[in-house]
């Protein structure tokens, strides 16, 4: 039988007071999430379960069939924690350093790469969202360089501040490649020249994973860089501004711009 389907004289004994008689209020929300523990349920369930009832008992209260006491108690009962693990690759400071680092600024593609490198770095951007970044984008808003109103994951309308030292990465590449619109990271091929495509979401996640390995980094992903920025988010307006500090022993966070949208988790 299935664990749900036990619900029934269990559920009840677990939201009935230990006397017989009417539990506080809370007493039964508190009791079924105990019991739901006992059952082996996951955390991320019984919170989902909890959340649904913290929910109802909201409404209630606003229609007028639970007391504002009544309805504090419920929606105050304790979730469950979650002990979950890191996912995927977790980089260090010095390990971020040292793949910026990597490519070659005297080659039009070792430009192209670093540049390309210091947005997924700071920006907290996913491939699929450099990959269509166009020149049109990248605008001064407030006196900041952001990457203003362009599409991310669910058709959602971002936009992220850029820090000046990778502003002045892009520009290089671009006056280099001679791009003054479209698509800002393109292809270049075997003979130096810059192609009109962009890169490709998977283009980019072989760039960061060669020149992870080409560090000794090891296994890298694109989003691993993303969640590198997300987590290395600081108030301080002025700790990206100047590349010698990122690149070299001081700064140790990433300059979120307070008033240019609000970088969501990585997902």
């Amino acid at each position: 039988m299935d664990r749900r389907d036990t619900g029934g004289r269990e559920g009840k004994k677990a939201k009935a007071g230990k006397d017989g008689g009417a539990p506080p209020p809370g007493g039964r929300e508190l009791a079924y999430v105990t019991w739901l523990g006992e059952m082996k349920f996951s955390p991320s369930t019984i919170n989902q379960r909890l959340a649904a009832i913290r929910k109802l008992a909201t409404e209630a209260q606003r229609c007028g069939y639970f007391d504002s006491e009544t309805a504090q108690a419920i929606v105050t009962v304790a979730g469950v924690s979650q002990k979950g693990r890191r996912l995927g690759r977790w980089l260090a400071w010095e390990e971020a350093r040292t793949l910026l680092q990597a490519p070659n600024p005297h080659s039009i593609r070792g430009m192209r790469d670093r540049a390309l490198l210091g947005v997924l770095v700071t920006c907290a951007l996913r491939r699929g969202e450099l990959s269509r970044m166009n020149c049109e984008h990248l605008t001064m808003r407030d006196g900041r360089w952001v990457f203003l109103d362009f599409l991310g994951k669910g058709n959602k309308t971002r936009s992220v501040a850029v820090p000046l030292w990778v502003k002045q990465e892009i520009d290089g590449w671009l006056d280099v490649a001679g791009i003054e619109k479209g698509p800002i990271f393109r292809r270049v091929l075997a003979n130096g020249r810059v192609g009109k495509d962009a890169l490709t979401e998977r283009a980019v996640w072989q760039l960061v994973r060669e020149y992870a390995q080409q560090v000794g980094i090891g296994t890298l992903a694109p989003h691993d860089l993303r969640r590198y920025a997300e987590s290395r988010i600081t108030p301080n307006p002025h700790a990206m501004q100047r590349p010698e500090l990122f690149l070299g022993e001081v700064i140790r966070h990433i300059w979120r711009q307070p008033k240019i949208g609000i970088l969501s988790r990585p997902r």
